[in-house]
This record gives C-alpha cells, sequence and structure tokens, in this order.
C-alpha cells in the first residue's frame, strides 16, 4: 500500500485561523482544509509546510511547532498528516490555488464541511488555542508510529498501544516511522542491527543506508517539533532501546540500541519503550520524561 506523508498549517491571525477550499477539479474537490501538501524528498516537515504555503498561497510562514499528528488510511493509501501552529510572516494571501480562503473561528467551521484529516483535528479540539503563535507551545514526546496504531512494521501489522494512540490524537505526541521515512516499502524483510552497527535483512541484503536516512528524518522532525522524550518499539533495529536482537535473526538478544534510538539519546532526549511505558511511567506531556532504565 502506498504511503503519504504529509503536512498542513493552522495558520492564525488574532483568535481566527485561515481554512481554504479545494479546487473543483481535485480530490474531496469543494471540501475546506487547512493549506499543505505532500514531503518531498530530503524536505523536512517545516520545510514542507513553509513551501506549500508559499506555493498556494504566496506568504512565508513563521512556523511555532507541531500541534498534531494523525494517520488516515484510504482504500489505495495510507496518509500521514502532520499539521504545524503558524502564522504570516510576510506576503500577501493570495489563494492561488484553491477555490476560496475564509478567516475563521473554531466555533464557526460548524458550517463547513472539512477533508477527513482536518475535521478529525477539528473534532479532537486540537488547535491548542492561538497562544501558540508568538508564544511557547507546549513540549511533545516523539513515539513509534506503529505503537500508534498505524500498519508501519515490517509485515504490515502494527503494535497498537491506545494510551499512545491518544497521546498522539490530543496532539501531544508525534508519531514517526524511521524505516518507512528512510524509503523502505511496507510490508519489508525484516532486519537486525548487528554488534558493528550494520543493519542486514533476514534476505542478506545491507539496509543500514535507508535506515540512517529516515533515523535523520524522524530526527529533523523531532527537532521541528520541540520533542523532549520518546516512546518507542521496544527491540527493534530502529526503535529498540537497551536492548536489540543480534543481527543473526535466531531470536537471541543483545544490548544495544536502535539506529533512531541512538541518535535520540546522542542528544540528550530520554527514551523509554513501550514495555517501559506500560509499566506505569506517566506520560506527562510538556514535562521531561523519566525512562525506566532497561538492561
Amino acid at each position: 500500500m502506498n504511503r503519504m506523508e504529509v503536512t498542513a498549517a493552522v495558520i492564525w491571525r488574532g483568535d481566527r485561523f485561515l481554512i481554504c477550499q479545494r479546487p473543483r477539479d481535485k480530490y474531496c474537490a469543494l471540501l475546506w482544509e487547512f493549506p499543505g501538501g505532500k514531503i518531498e524528498p530530503g524536505e523536512t516537515a517545516e520545510e514542507c509546510v513553509i513551501r506549500e504555503c508559499r506555493e498556494e498561497l504566496g506568504v512565508t510562514l513563521r512556523v511555532h511547532g507541531m500541534i498534531y499528528d494523525t494517520v488516515q488510511e484510504h482504500p489505495d493509501r495510507v496518509v500521514h498528516i502532520r499539521f504545524f501552529a503558524a502564522e504570516i510572516a510576510s506576503g500577501e494571501l493570495t489563494p492561488l490555488e484553491h477555490n476560496a480562503v475564509a478567516w475563521v473561528t473554531q466555533a464557526e467551521t460548524a458550517g463547513y464541511e472539512f477533508c477527513p484529516a482536518d475535521a478529525k483535528l477539528l473534532r479532537e479540539n486540537a488547535l491548542r488555542r492561538p497562544s501558540r503563535c508568538g508564544g511557547t507551545p507546549r513540549k511533545p514526546w516523539v513515539v513509534s508510529e506503529c505503537l500508534a496504531g498505524a500498519p508501519c512494521r515490517y509485515d504490515g501489522g502494527s503494535n497498537l498501544v491506545p494510551e499512545i494512540r491518544a497521546m498522539v490524537d490530543r496532539g501531544e505526541a508525534v508519531a514517526v516511522c524511521p524505516e518507512t521515512l528512510g524509503g523502505l516499502p511496507t510490508p519489508r524483510v525484516p532486519s537486525e542491527r548487528r554488534g558493528d552497527g550494520r543493519v542486514v535483512s533476514r534476505a542478506g541484503d545491507d539496509v543500514t543506508e535507508a535506515f540512517a536516512a529516515g533515523a535523520e528524518r524522524a530526527m529533523a522532525l523531532c527537532r521541528a517539533a520541540g520533542c523532549v522524550g520518546a516512546v518507542l518499539k521496544a527491540r527493534s533495529p530502529s526503535c529498540g532501546r537497551g536492548v536489540i536482537y543480534d543481527g543473526n535473526f535466531t531470536g537471541r538478544l543483545v544490548p544495544g540500541n536502535g539506529v533512531f534510538a541512538q541518535l535520540l539519546l546522542d542528544a540528550g532526549i530520554p527514551v523509554m519503550t513501550e514495555e517501559a511505558f506500560g509499566r506505569g511511567t506517566e506520560a506527562r506531556p510538556g514535562e521531561e520524561p523519566k525512562p525506566t532504565e532497561e538492561a
């Protein structure tokens, strides 16, 4: 199944925010949305939302951080959308691609029909008030996307943890899958990280480059959102913390960290697995998490 990484901007002006009506000749014709688009190769999510709004609206944004993160499943694709709070830094607002635009309050959105992901953001009351713009956003965690229920595990499944999914839906966590961000397909041949740091697939292919690229892209998203902690998938070659499989596909566990987990730890960002999270470490978004140490 195809997977798309998309960004969108909630652009504030006082107590109102901008919504845009899609063109008649495009998917979800004439429905309303927050402006944005697909992340291009080598582009961070924040760079994408700035570029898309420049192309669609003729303005340059001042971005204040990620406020919401959701996955929409369609018959032919999975769309992962990250919403950013923003305001116009320069330029004159001009709808270059949309049918119409409007500045509205959240109460006024009841009179508009929105695209599914945008409607979900509004239902979840995830706009986080305009004080985020020009102020200090509440700092989120980063979580493995499979833990939020996305079907991005190597076999096409997920590892849903309802509490983690709820954090994502409330805008308190950013969900990433470093392996898909690195260009690996879903499903894919399972991989393990060896003692020398290389990542190999069960088929014998060296996939280190894809894992490293995906980890860097996930790290860029963390920096853009200001993440202060992580809950990642245990034993994963990308996300494992403390213990991972030994690279021989025998089921043997050895001390070590996944590629993305190690980047986070090197950056001073605390990491725990979903197993440590489930043992009672309470999530307090906006505070520095205190992960349980693992062997």
